[in-house]
């Protein structure tokens, strides 16, 4: 069986280019950690992040491709200068 990997904030804020406060941002919300308990003397939580949370996560914020547009109608003028949708 082949363990999961385990990614700490940093190196989440590492990967996606951003500040380790944007990926507290995240959390818990988006990210969905998990926290290895607190360090003595310290008053943040440690998270930890699974490699499937990642993927979920940069699924979740793909941008997913643009439909085509619809054609617009054009307008058809007649002899009095009004304008006539074609149906």
């Amino acid at each position: 069986m082949r363990q999961e990997r385990i990614w700490t904030a940093d190196e989440v804020a590492k990967y996606f280019g951003v500040t380790i406060e944007t990926v507290y941002r995240w959390t818990p919300d988006e990210l969905e950690p998990f926290n290895v308990g607190v360090q003595p003397g310290k008053k943040r939580p440690r998270w930890r992040y699974r490699q499937s949370a990642i993927d979920k996560f940069i699924e979740r914020r793909t941008i997913a491709t643009t439909p085509k547009p619809v054609p617009r109608k054009k307008p058809n003028r007649t002899n009095n200068d009004s304008i006539e949708f074609i149906k």
